[in-house]
Parts: C-alpha cells; structure tokens; sequence
C-alpha cells in the first residue's frame, strides 16, 4: 500500500517551469509536492491512534496472518481424513459395549471377586 502511495507521488514529479539553465549543461529540477492522498491517510492514521502494526503492515503481522489462514487451510484439505476419522471412531464406540459386556461376565467368573464380594455379603 505505502509502495503504491510512493510510485503516485514519484509519477507525479515534474519539472520547474521558467528556470534557466546554464549553456551546454543539463539539469533536470523537480517540483516535489505531498499526494493529496498520503495526506488524508497520514492525519486518518493519526487521528484514530493506529500503528502499521494495528493496519497488519508489519512483517510480524503478516507472518501471523499466513499462519493464521494456513491453519485454515490445512483444516479445509484435511476434512476427508476427519470424516474418516470420526467412522473410526463410530466403529469403536459400538465394539465398546460388547467389550464391557465381556468384562462384567469375567468379573461373574472371577474366583477372588466372587470370595471378596461372599466375605463382604457376611460382614454386613
């Protein structure tokens, strides 16, 4: 944005009217003047108390920026592997009651449960 702002102002560069130059040499004077634009911009800029930082002009912005939109997109390419994910993970819960079912059989079966839970029944 600011090399755009700064090729307008170059390009409007033009020479003094009306100045003498001395014979055989060559010298070419410019007028420089503001951008009207660069202005409205530098007093907006000051006005509301913004930074290049706050405008996202820094290096360190922009770095977290594409981090930013990276880690998006690598959400976006991997949603196929997430929805492969999560039919794994349907599989698993439904093979799940038939392996807690199994464990309270082993546990009917268990020998030591069986004499713990028969000296406890005596107990209280």
């Amino acid at each position: 944005m600011l090399v755009e702002l700064a090729n307008q102002l170059l390009s409007q560069l033009r020479p003094l009217p009306g100045l003498a130059r001395p014979a055989g040499a060559f010298e070419q004077i410019f007028e420089l003047k503001e951008h009207p634009l660069l202005r409205r911009l530098i007093d907006f800029v000051d006005r509301n108390n913004l930074t290049l930082a706050d405008m996202g002009m820094t290096p360190k912005v922009q770095d977290e920026q594409d981090l930013v939109r990276g880690h998006l997109e690598a959400q976006h390419d991997s949603q196929e592997a997430l929805v492969e994910y999560q039919g794994k993970q349907t599989q698993l819960l439904a093979q799940i009651s038939a392996q807690i079912e199994r464990s309270r059989e082993r546990g009917d079966r268990d020998p030591v449960l069986i004499e713990h839970q028969q000296s406890e029944g005596e107990d209280g």
